[in-house]
């Protein structure tokens, strides 16, 4: 059976780079939204439309603000990973293999992917430092870390998850009834440590 673009390849990689932390839920959504409505406009899909029409797209303004998107993400290299798949897919269609290459040069040079790394790593904490944060502000009775979520205890049954991504920050707060530390200590020192840790 062959491959639909947006079913078997774009969702799935766009779901795993939420999973890995590399992208926010959000900001897939924003991803996925632009990729339906290239789907609709350029009839790519294998579903009454062909894979073919992917090389009509790719030479598209509709094409370049989906660039633009994620490159206001710091996520451009989700771009050369679908090019990548498109290939391996469908290697059949000689017009479509050249354009993706042509769309590699043209767009997602290896001066372009690193700036967009070096930018991210500027911008954004990373999770180890996350961690001395919360050690620091929240002087936690334990921590873990699960991908890109600090899940740290406080005395006194008061529970704090944070999640790291590339645009904003996921806080979950939980206050058991009889916590001995109030309500507001635990929200100011988190909110010093969101403070601190969102990408501007």
């Amino acid at each position: 059976m062959k491959l639909d673009f947006l079913r078997h390849i774009a969702n799935p990689l766009i779901d795993k780079y939420v999973e890995e932390g590399k992208l926010s839920p959000r900001d897939a959504i924003e991803v996925k939204k632009a990729l339906y409505r290239a789907e609709e406009k350029y009839k790519f899909s294998i579903y009454g439309g062909s894979p073919l029409n992917l090389a009509r797209y790719f030479e598209s303004k509709d094409f370049e603000e989906l660039i633009q998107l994620l490159k206001s993400m710091n996520i451009v290299e989700l771009l050369f990973d679908l090019l990548g798949k498109i290939e391996e897919a469908y290697p059949e269609y000689k017009e479509l293999i050249d354009k993706t290459r042509e769309v590699k040069e043209k767009y997602l040079s290896k001066p372009l992917v690193e700036t967009s790394r070096q930018e991210e790593e500027k911008k954004c904490i990373e999770i180890d430092e996350l961690v001395k944060l919360v050690e620091e502000y929240l002087k936690p009775e334990s921590i873990n870390i699960e991908k890109n979520i600090v899940k740290a205890v406080v005395k006194g049954g008061i529970e704090v998850d944070i999640g790291l991504y590339k645009q904003h920050i996921k806080v979950v707060v939980k206050i058991n009834r009889n916590a001995i530390q109030t309500p507001r200590s635990i929200l100011v020192k988190v909110a010093d440590i969101a403070e601190k840790t969102l990408c501007i």
